[in-house]
């Protein structure tokens, strides 16, 4: 299982429960995130 499709699981279990201007911010550290684990090679 791919991170990203963890990080879409949390996504969508989180939407509806958090505000959407957190929410903004969180999809934004989940990009960095997922670029920073591509880029050093954990994404599968």
């Amino acid at each position: 299982m791919s991170l990203v499709h963890l990080l879409s699981m949390y996504y969508s279990s989180s939407e509806g429960k958090v505000s959407d201007f957190c929410m903004d911010n969180l999809t934004e550290l989940w990009f960095v995130f997922i670029s920073f684990c591509a880029i050093s090679g954990w994404e599968d």
